[in-house]
């Protein structure tokens, strides 16, 4: 429901209102796919130079953030604007990161399958970001790319069914 909110918010996306729903709908969007596998990986404990690059990585996109935030024209700036652009991309941050540390953890196509989406979903974001608020309408093209082939991903992990549970296991895995 919440995709094709977005998707028709995204045809008005010029109306204030509509841009606002299509920021909110993706947030809760991305939400959704975080708690979907949250429960898989809220035990994990990181070595120290996982957490430094983690955060490294965390602080470079955040600086980026902000970056492209000084890049939006005023026509497209209102009240809420900043609180959900920022809330967006600071979700999809998490998503990736969270992407990447379930792929880690369970390590079968599933995960591989959601790491991927949660990829094209940022790619797709990042794209369409260029195409409206820079106005390079070429751009409208990989961010279309890019979703489509995030939402066959994740249809892919949901449908596939789960793994036994014994693949999970660090002894077990294939290399």
């Amino acid at each position: 429901m919440s995709y094709l909110l977005c998707d028709i918010s995204l045809v008005y996306y010029e109306i204030q209102v509509f841009n606002f729903i299509t920021f909110l709908a993706r947030s809760l969007i991305f939400s959704l796919l975080i708690f979907i596998v949250f429960p898989k990986i809220r035990s994990v404990k990181f070595k120290f130079f996982e957490l430094m690059l983690g955060i490294a990585v965390v602080a470079i996109n955040i600086y980026l953030l902000f970056k492209l935030l000084a890049m939006v024209p005023e026509a497209f700036i209102y009240d809420y604007f900043y609180p959900v652009y920022l809330a967006l991309t600071l979700l999809t941050i998490l998503l990736v990161g969270v992407a990447f540390t379930y792929n880690n953890i369970v390590s079968n196509k599933r995960s591989f399958y959601f790491l991927l989406a949660a990829l094209f979903l940022a790619f797709s974001d990042f794209n369409f970001f260029i195409a409206i608020y820079l106005d390079v309408p070429v751009f409208y093209y990989p961010d279309r790319f890019f979703h489509i082939l995030a939402l066959g991903l994740l249809l892919l992990f949901w449908i596939k069914p789960i793994e036994d549970s014994n693949n999970n296991n660090l002894e077990q895995r294939e290399v």
